[in-house]
């Protein structure tokens, strides 16, 4: 098994608590993680992934207040090594 550790870079984000997820489908993003994030920088750790498997990966914002929301991230893939 292996780890991977996620970083966003996104300027519009840089308020907003949020989450990783993580799955072998686009369609089954099914392991989660907190996002820890300041200044626009959001980092997330996944552990116990399987060497040659190829993993899709998105942030997801968690609501900050009533009258601001932002938008998922789009979703990424890697294959661990």
């Amino acid at each position: 098994t292996t780890e991977i550790t996620i970083t966003l870079y996104n300027h519009q984000t840089q308020d907003q608590a949020g989450f990783f997820v993580c799955g072998t489908s686009k369609t089954a993003l099914t392991k989660s993680v907190a996002a820890d994030g300041v200044l626009g920088v959001h980092t997330g750790a996944f552990t116990d992934l399987t060497k040659g498997v190829k993993y899709f990966f998105q942030f997801r914002p968690t609501k900050v207040s009533d009258d601001k929301y932002v938008a998922r991230s789009g979703i990424y893939h890697h294959v661990c090594t």
